[in-house]
């Protein structure tokens, strides 16, 4: 049975390098067209922008608004035990 079990290790080494070489193939043929589509694209134009700002003092008052208040009770200290 040696020659056996040989024979299917060696037709699954054969498989295995088999897919090796196809996916490389496939991959290799997926960059090269996508270096093709890119290469012939023009870069695209700079567009420079300049942000500013400047301080301008409030003349008016903002309205006042009532602010909600919520009564609900916090959370107090914890009573646990502190390791030290």
């Amino acid at each position: 049975m040696p020659g056996r079990s040989a024979a299917v290790l060696a037709c699954g080494v054969t498989n295995a390098a088999k897919l090796l070489v196809a996916s490389l193939a496939f991959t290799g043929a997926y960059a090269g067209v996508f270096a093709h589509d890119s290469a012939g694209t023009a870069p695209a134009p700079v567009t420079t922008v300049t942000l500013s700002a400047r301080e301008v003092p409030v003349t008016e008052p903002l309205p006042e608004r009532p602010v909600a208040v919520s009564r609900s009770k916090a959370p107090g200290p914890s009573r646990a035990p502190v390791a030290r």
